[in-house]
C-alpha cells in the first residue's frame, strides 16, 4: 500500500484510520480514541471517497453513511489528527490510489480524543457543495446513556429543535448543529423553521441506545427543495479485546486492559470470555470450568471442582453483571450468581455438540447453538429456526438488545439472521470472500446494529456500525484466539 498520512485498514464494510507518525517523530503520550462517520447529504449524487489519497469507500448513495472510523493513535502534542477527504461521482472501478480529477467535494477534517465527528458532504446556503464537520465531545458515557445530535446540512434557513415537546435549540443555521446526552429510550424529535411551529421535516421518532451516537441530518437538494431528515446510529467509545487460549488479553480501540491469565499455570486452556456491560471488566473461562474475573467483573463461582462429562465451551453474563452461565459441549448449563437455570440439553442425544449460549435481554431465557445448526430455546427465548450453510459449521450465536431474533455466525464468516420482523442488517459479504483462518467468536455492538467476528489467527472483521480498531494477524502471540469480547 502506498504510504500516506493515514493507513486505511479495510475490514469488510468498515475501515479504521490510523495516523502514521512522520519519520523520526516521537509519540510519547497515549490519546484515547476518537470516532468519525462520513455522510453523503448531497441527495442526488452517489460518491466514491478517498481519505489521505487512498480509496476508503465506494458508491456511497445519497443519504448514505459510512463508518464509524476510529482514530486510535493521535498526535501526542494535541491529541488530534487531520486528513483530507475527496468525494468523486461514483464509477464502476475507481482506482485504489491516486484519485481522479474533478472531485465533487474536497475538504479536510480532524478528530480529537473521545470526540465523535460527523464529516458531512453538504449543500451550503446558496447551493454550493462542501464539507461540514460536526464534532461532539462525548467523553466516557455512563451506563444506559447515549448521545442525540441534530446536524443542519440543507440549503434552507435556520431551524429550531424540539425534543419530546420541549425546545432545546433555536436558530440552528446551515453547517451547524447540537448534541445532547440522554438516557436510553425512545424520543420524539421535531425540527421546525426558526421562530415558527412549521415543520422543516416530518416528526422523527428515534431510540437512544446504550453507548450510541444517533445523528439526524437535515438535508436538501442544491436548489433547497426536497428537505428531509437522514438518521444514523453508531456505537461510541467502542473497542474490543481478543482472548487467547493461554489466557492472554489484547485490547483495541477504547477497550482497557485489566489483567489476564497469561502468567498463570492453567490446568486447562481458556475457551471463552465476556465483558461486563460497563466495559470496565471481563471474565475468562477455561475448558475445565475455571472462571477468572478482572476489573469490575465479580467472581460468582466456577465448575472447576465438578466432574464434568464434557468441557466448557462458553460463558455469558446476566444483564445485571451479577451472575453468569457456563455451557458445556454436551449441552449442560451451569448458573451462578443471579443467573437462573432454565433448562439444558445435556440429557438429550443431540447430533454434534453445543458451541455457544446467548441470553435474552431480560435474563429470563437463553438460546443454545449446536454444531449442526440446531438452536434450543429456554425461558422467554423464542425459537426462530435452526441455521446451516453448506461446507461450514456454526461457531457463535448473537442475540440483539430487543426483539426475539438472533444471528448465527459460521466458521467461514457466513451469517444467518433468524428474524421475522425486519431485513438483515449487514448481508454482504456473506460469507467473507477469503479467510486464512476459521472464525471462532462473534461480538454484537451495544446498539445491536453491527458485529465483530474474530478468526483463530487474530483477524477481526467488522460489520454494520462496528468500528475496526486493529487485529493480531501480523502481531506475534503465543496461542490461538478463542474469543472476542
Amino acid at each position: 500500500m502506498k504510504t500516506s498520512r493515514w493507513l486505511v485498514a479495510v475490514a469488510a464494510s468498515t475501515f479504521a484510520l490510523v495516523p502514521i507518525a512522520p519519520s523520526g517523530a516521537a509519540v510519547s503520550t497515549f490519546c484515547a480514541a476518537g470516532d468519525a462517520t462520513i455522510v453523503n447529504a448531497l441527495r442526488t449524487t452517489s460518491v466514491d471517497g478517498y481519505i489521505g489519497g487512498s480509496l476508503a469507500f465506494r458508491n456511497l448513495a445519497p443519504g448514505g453513511v459510512v463508518g464509524s472510523y476510529s482514530v486510535s493513535a493521535l498526535s501526542s502534542e494535541h491529541c488530534r489528527s487531520t486528513s483530507r477527504l475527496q468525494l468523486f461521482a461514483a464509477t464502476p472501478k475507481p482506482p485504489a490510489q491516486a484519485p481522479p480529477s474533478g472531485a465533487v467535494v474536497t475538504g479536510v477534517f480532524s478528530v480529537g480524543t473521545l470526540q465523535h465527528t460527523d464529516v458531512v458532504a453538504v449543500v451550503k446556503t446558496g447551493g454550493a457543495t462542501g464539507i461540514a464537520q460536526f464534532a461532539s465531545q462525548t467523553g466516557v458515557l455512563p451506563r444506559h446513556a447515549g448521545v442525540l445530535a441534530v446536524r443542519h446540512a440543507a440549503n434552507t434557513g435556520p431551524v429550531d429543535v424540539y425534543l419530546d415537546g420541549k425546545r432545546i435549540a433555536s436558530n440552528v443555521a446551515n453547517r451547524h448543529g447540537i448534541a445532547v446526552r440522554l438516557t436510553n429510550g425512545p424520543r420524539q424529535l421535531a425540527i421546525t423553521h426558526a421562530g415558527t411551529m412549521t415543520p422543516a421535516v416530518p416528526p422523527i421518532h428515534v431510540v437512544v441506545g446504550d453507548g450510541s451516537f444517533t445523528a439526524v441530518y437535515v438535508s436538501s437538494r442544491r436548489d433547497g427543495s426536497a428537505v428531509r431528515a437522514l438518521t444514523s446510529t453508531v456505537a461510541l467509545g467502542s473497542g474490543y479485546r481478543l482472548v487467547t487460549s493461554d489466557g492472554g488479553i489484547f485490547t483495541f480501540g477504547s477497550a482497557r486492559f485489566f489483567g489476564s491469565a497469561g502468567n498463570l499455570a492453567l490446568a486447562s486452556p481458556v475457551v471463552s470470555g465476556a465483558s461486563t456491560s460497563s466495559r470496565s471488566g471481563y471474565w475468562l473461562v477455561a475448558a475445565d470450568g475455571g472462571v477468572f474475573a478482572f476489573g469490575d467483573a465479580h467472581f460468582f463461582g466456577s465448575a472447576a471442582s465438578l466432574p464434568l462429562r464434557s468441557p466448557v465451551v462458553g460463558m455469558k453474563p446476566t444483564p445485571t453483571d451479577k451472575g453468569y452461565w457456563l455451557v458445556t459441549a454436551d449441552g449442560g448449563v451451569f448458573a451462578y450468581g443471579d443467573a437462573r437455570f432454565l433448562g439444558s440439553v445435556a440429557a438429550l442425544h443431540i447430533s454434534g455438540s453445543i458451541v455457544d449460549l446467548a441470553p435474552t435481554r431480560t435474563g429470563n431465557g437463553y438460546l443454545l447453538l449446536g454444531t449442526d445448526g440446531g438452536v434450543f430455546a429456554f425461558g422467554d427465548a423464542h425459537f426462530r429456526g435452526g441455521a446451516t450453510q453448506t461446507g461450514t459449521t456454526p461457531i457463535a450465536l448473537g442475540a440483539p438488545i430487543a426483539g426475539s431474533d438472533y444471528w448465527v455466525m459460521f466458521a467461514n464468516g457466513g451469517r444467518t439472521e433468524l428474524n421475522a420482523t425486519r431485513a438483515f442488517l449487514f448481508p454482504t459479504p456473506n460469507p467473507f470472500p477469503t479467510v486464512d483462518s476459521p472464525m471462532v467468536s462473534m461480538l454484537v455492538t451495544s446498539t445491536a446494529e453491527g458485529l465483530w467476528t474474530a478468526s483463530g489467527d487474530g483477524g477481526v472483521f467488522a460489520l454494520g456500525n462496528a468500528g475496526f480498531y486493529g487485529n493480531l494477524v501480523n502481531t506475534p502471540h503465543n496461542a490461538p484466539i478463542v474469543a472476542i469480547i
